[in-house]
């Protein structure tokens, strides 16, 4: 199914990045410098939080 198919994709492209991320670690430390924390996964876009439409109301109703 669609679903199978973007989950098999999408392990891929996690495997992917972490086994590139551990690249870098390593070649890191084998140039003598530490390992690297980076700000965001590079290969990740940074996305905002995502607001609710609607608020919930901290409003009692009356009757309830």
């Amino acid at each position: 199914t669609e679903r199978e198919i973007l989950a098999d994709e999408l392990r891929r492209e996690m495997s992917a990045s972490i086994m590139r991320r551990i690249d870098s670690v390593v070649r890191a430390e084998l140039e003598g410098r530490g390992p690297v924390k980076p700000a965001a996964p590079v290969d990740v876009p940074v996305q905002p939080p995502v607001e609710p439409a609607v608020q919930p109301s901290t409003t009692p109703i009356p009757g309830h």
